[in-house]
This record gives C-alpha cells, structure tokens and sequence, in this order.
C-alpha cells in the first residue's frame, strides 16, 4: 500500500514537538451493529473501503465545507453544487443532500476539503421521500437521549460520520468494514513513521485479519502510542496501550502491546504480554 505523505498523521502533527497524531480506536457492539470511532483518519483516504461495503449509492449530507465558497455570497457551497463542479454523476435531493452512485465518491472528495461530512447507503430503488426522511431525523436527534443513530432503511447497511476530518465514526453489520479501515490506518500510521526518519515511505503491507482479531480480542480501546514507536532501520516497534485515547490528559500511557513491522518481509507481528 503506498502511503501519501501528506495523510492525516503528518497534518496534524505536534506543533510544539513534531510528533505524529495519535492513533486511537473504540469499538462496540450494540443493536446488532459493529461500531467503531477511530482518528485519525480522513474521508477520503478510505472512500474505496466504504464503497466496497455499500449497497449500490451513497447518500452524503450534513456535508460543511470552507474550500469552495459562493463568489457573491460567500456562503459555502451545498454538496449538490460541489457535485455540479466536481462532473460526478449524481441525484440531488435539495441542495444539501445527494445520492451517488458506487465510484463517485473518490472524485468528489478530490475536489473540496470538508470539516464535516455524514453518509449511509442505499440500494437502486430509493425514492427521494424517504432519503430526506432520513436525513432530516438524523438532524433532529437528541443525541443525549439517542446515542445510537442507524437509517432506517432496509437496504442500508452502512452509516459514517466524519467530523474535522479527522474523526471517523462508522457501523455496519459485522466487524470486516471495521477491520479493514483500522487496517489501513494502521499502515498510514507506519508509513507516517518511516516518512518522518527516512524522508519517505515504502509500500506498507497490511496486516493479516487474524493478528487484527488477537490485537481487538477482549479490548474495545486501543490507542497507538507514537511516544514508544521505535525505528531501528529494519522496521518498526510499536508500543499499543489498551486505554482510549483522552485529550485532555498527556499520552503518557504505557505500553501493554507491541505491533513489529519487518521492513524486508512486510509482515506484521504481535507480541502480547
């Protein structure tokens, strides 16, 4: 996997001491649901993951920009008129909500930078009445007294929430789409690292779902910790803490895991306590 050097870790650093964003995740289960929060991590880094989960359309909205204002105006754009510019084929329901078919989404994302961004999918036989039910009852929830929010479609399987983007909330039925977006944070993650000591990084393999599965096994939190990430010239040693990530308080957790990256071989090991 090539790792951009511009992603998530490398923008967000440390202004004070350079260091790479930390990498945390909370998983749960919760009304038949896999659930995952998980920074940091942009929408369009892992726009491929979530199309090849989805039914046949995704549905974007609550989509708010500051990277294409209204020349006159200068309110921002609506994600219909993104789409307009952008020559993506897509359906407007109003201005703030579209529905795209699979493949548009990578080339949208390519042409504005967004703060927050929502989406679900839907299969090909949706009616624009009940995608803007939808959409206006996820607007209206009280999140004090419904935390868990899933559209109520039948053909919806996935739903993704993206704030600053930068913190990534997603669902879906089973813990693969999970797995696969911590897998290719993961490798950003890694590649950040040898970016930061070598200037640039290699192709990262990504790692096996059975170390994946022992890595979550019997944790719901993992944050990986970039103060105790070693590079020796042959690969990486990671230190992982199982405790959720808090900003308030210094990343001084110690680490209880270690994730190693063999650079000649691209493989990945665990070394559990």
């Amino acid at each position: 996997m090539q790792i951009p050097t511009d992603n998530a870790f490398t923008l967000h650093r440390d202004l004070q001491t350079g260091t790479l964003f930390p990498l945390g995740i909370r998983f749960w289960q919760a009304y038949g649901r896999a659930h995952l929060h998980l920074f940091p991590q942009t929408v369009s880094a892992v726009a491929d993951i979530l199309e090849r989960h989805a039914a046949a359309n995704l549905v974007l909205f609550c989509v708010h920009q500051s990277s294409q204002l209204d020349p006159v105006t200068k309110a921002e754009l609506p994600i219909a008129a993104l789409a307009r510019r952008a020559g993506v084929a897509f359906t407007p329901v109003g201005e703030a909500t579209v529905v795209l078919p699979k493949g548009s989404l990578p080339p949208l994302l390519a042409t504005f930078g967004h703060y927050d961004l929502t989406l679900f999918d839907v299969d090909d036989d949706w009616q624009p009445a009940e995608i803007a039910e939808q959409t206006a009852r996820y607007e209206d929830v009280d999140w004090d007294k419904e935390p868990e929010w899933a559209p109520g479609l039948r053909s919806s399987r996935l739903f993704v929430e993206s704030h600053d983007d930068l913190y990534l909330g997603a669902e879906a039925p089973d813990q693969t789409l999970a797995q696969e977006l911590f897998a290719r944070t993961l490798c950003y993650y890694a590649g950040s690292v040898f970016i930061t000591e070598r200037g640039a990084a290699p192709d990262i393999v990504p790692p096996p779902p059975d170390l994946l599965a022992a890595l979550w096994a019997g944790n719901d939190a993992l944050t990986i910790l970039s103060p105790a990430t070693q590079f020796n010239g042959a690969g990486l040693r990671i230190g992982v803490s199982r405790r959720v990530f808090d900003f308030r308080y210094p990343l001084g957790y110690a680490p209880e895991l270690w994730l190693r990256y063999d650079l000649a071989s691209g493989q990945w090991r665990l070394d559990l306590p």
